[in-house]
Formats: C-alpha cells, sequence, structure tokens
C-alpha cells in the first residue's frame, strides 16, 4: 500500500515546535540565548548522527541536550570562562526602587540556582520549568528516581538558605 499525501504528512515531525521546546528548555539550563541556540543546534547534529529516527522524539531530544549541557559543565575551561563573565558583568541602574529591589531579588535567585552543582540544576530546571515527572528526569540524567528525589531536594534547601527562606 503505498502512503498518501496527507499520511506521510502526519508522519512528518514539527521541527518548528521541537526546536521551539528546546530552545526555551536549553534557555532555562543556560540562562543565555545565544548558549541555548548553540545547544539545540549541537542536540540536533547528534540526534541526526547518532539516532536519526528518534529526532522528533521529545524526550529523546531532551535528554540529549540535557547530557551535553552537563558535559560543558563538566569542563574545566567553561567553568573559567563564567566566573570571568561573572566578574565582568554590570549592575542595571533603574530608577524606580521597588523594580530594583524585585530585580535584585531575582538576579539573587538567579545566581544561586546558576551556583547549584550541574546535576540539581537541571533536575531543579527539569521539574520546576518543564514540570515533567520523576521518572522522566531520572532518564533523562541517568539516575535513580531517588537520586532525583534527593536532588532537588538538596537544591531547595540550598536555594532556601541562601535566599533567607524561613521554612
Amino acid at each position: 500500500m503505498t502512503p498518501t499525501p496527507s499520511t506521510q504528512k502526519a508522519r512528518e515531525p514539527d521541527w518548528v515546535d521541537l526546536r521551539n521546546r528546546l530552545v526555551r528548555f536549553a534557555t532555562a539550563l543556560t540562562r543565555s540565548a545565544d548558549e541555548a541556540e548553540e545547544l539545540t543546534q549541537q542536540t540536533f547534529a547528534a540526534l541526526l548522527a547518532k539516532a536519526p529516527d528518534s529526532v522528533d522524539h521529545l524526550g529523546y531530544a531532551r535528554t540529549t541536550l540535557t547530557r551535553l549541557w552537563l558535559d560543558r559543565q563538566r569542563s574545566f575551561r567553561r567553568r573559567v570562562c563564567a566566573l570571568r563573565a561573572l566578574a565582568f558583568s554590570r549592575s542595571v541602574d533603574r530608577s524606580d526602587a521597588d523594580r530594583l529591589e524585585s530585580s535584585e531579588q531575582l538576579q539573587g535567585a538567579q545566581r544561586e540556582i546558576d551556583r547549584l552543582p550541574p546535576r540539581q540544576r537541571a533536575a531543579l530546571v527539569m521539574r520546576l520549568i518543564e514540570g515533567l515527572d520523576y521518572d522522566t528526569i531520572a532518564a533523562s540524567l541517568g539516575c535513580d528516581v531517588g537520586a532525583v528525589r534527593s536532588s532537588l531536594h538538596l537544591a531547595r534547601a540550598r536555594l532556601r538558605a541562601s535566599l533567607g527562606d524561613p521554612k
């Protein structure tokens, strides 16, 4: 039986939607639109090279992206560049005191999230930003569900302590 054009179209992945979801996820991990774009492109390249049949599978793509990001985080060279960028970053002046305070609080929270170990940060982003369940996070990180729960607990406790939350 020859596939009709309508069934062929149904099998084609929605590349734009997949790309947008991966960029959103990568931006949450990297905090940089440029790095997110680069990481997304590397993810597509890795998927097309190693598993072309699974490219349109969001879970597999998210796992690949997460592992690429974790590999980057482990690199000493990347750590040095990140520290240099943090040292030379400038704060933003705003005239409205309330906006400045909320901006400072948001920046403080982002700095604390950035200081989390890579696995804790990835688990936190997957759970809070992406809304993934523990099993999916565990599969993406290549660990047990218990390790995911532990990472999330430690990350939340560290954030609470550093941000002064009494709970």
